[in-house]
């Protein structure tokens, strides 16, 4: 009886990744208007990571430079970053006089910012004409003018979850590129177990079955380094507290520096009806984590790492995602 279950288990497996394999075939003879994006590794702490964020060649309005911007869909607002832009302000009056002379409060993060209006950005050739973005003044690495007039792309930005409202997005991590369409195509449909997401300021919030117990996880691109970061309080819900410390990282982000200390994840977690990979959850032990997941209603946030492999298809229409 033992030996039958087990090959009926093994089984549904290879079925399962037939069925998988299959759906991506007839995915690849859609030639869907893919966009590609570029890993970028950096050093924390004396460590080199090699997936610490996702950048997107791009162009803005008819500048004749090659930039790039990360995909961050953890951000509220598609911005340039001031430092880096400066030279190409006084270069090319045209984009300067597209920006309000007004600040929008609460814009980026708790900083006030002002807005670009009528921007025609193409993201890697893909365009999206006459949108705001937004003016982060007083971020970002600053260059010289010679390096502004070389050939070498410049971070120029972030590419957040405003450009794809009402779209369909997919991440296509395996094969480093993405699209955004304004419709499900049929095969995904038929082939993709979905599940309904929560969605506040543009960001998605996805339901995981954590043990037995349902709850929402921000979902954040630009959270790469961690498949689980969470408060130090809810790392309980992943984790035993007597579970020893296996791993540490430095970083920073939005100009602030934290450290992070890693357990391994003792609970089954669940997103739909597949089992997610053993891995490890990061927690932050600051009272600042832990008041955003309560306003946000989350107990923490997902990154890149657990999805890897896979194809993921988030419906901002539907509020709906899925994974192959």
């Amino acid at each position: 009886m033992i030996k039958r279950k087990f090959l009926f288990l093994i089984l549904m497996l290879i079925t399962a990744v037939s069925y998988g394999q299959d759906a991506k075939k007839q995915i690849e003879k859609l030639h869907l208007p893919w966009m590609r994006f570029i890993w970028e590794g950096d050093s924390l702490a004396g460590r080199y990571f090699d997936k610490v964020g996702m950048s997107i060649p791009i162009k803005i309005d008819d500048l004749p430079y090659d930039f790039t911007a990360q995909l961050d869909l953890g951000a509220v607002h598609t911005v340039f970053y001031g430092k880096p832009l400066a030279p190409y302000l006084e270069m090319f009056p045209d984009l300067e006089n597209k920006l309000d002379t007004a600040l929008v409060q609460g814009y980026v993060g708790y900083d006030a910012c002002r807005i670009f209006q009528h921007i025609n950005l193409y993201l890697d050739k893909v365009p999206f004409k006459n949108i705001p973005i937004g003016h982060y003044a007083d971020f970002g690495d600053s260059i010289s003018m010679d390096s502004a007039k070389s050939n070498t792309p410049k971070h120029i930005g972030t590419i957040a979850p405003d450009l794809f409202q009402g779209k369909i997005l997919i991440i296509d991590y395996p094969n480093q590129r993405l699209c955004v369409l304004d419709t499900m195509p049929g095969i995904l449909q038929e082939k993709v177990d979905f599940v309904t997401f929560k969605i506040r300021k543009g960001r998605i919030k996805i339901p995981f079955v954590i043990g037995s117990v349902e709850k929402d996880l921000l979902f954040d691109t630009g959270s790469s380094l961690f498949s689980i970061f969470t408060s130090k309080d809810n790392s309980a819900f992943f984790t035993e507290p007597t579970s020893p410390i296996v791993d540490s990282i430095i970083g920073n982000q939005w100009k602030q520096v934290f450290k992070v200390y890693g357990q391994k994840i003792t609970k089954d977690i669940k997103f739909g009806k597949q089992k997610m990979k053993p891995s490890i959850v990061y927690s932050l032990d600051d009272k600042g984590q832990k008041q955003f997941e309560d306003e946000e209603n989350i107990i923490g946030t997902t990154g890149n790492v657990y999805f890897l492999d896979r194809l993921v298809i988030i419906d901002y229409k539907n509020k709906k995602i899925g994974m192959l």
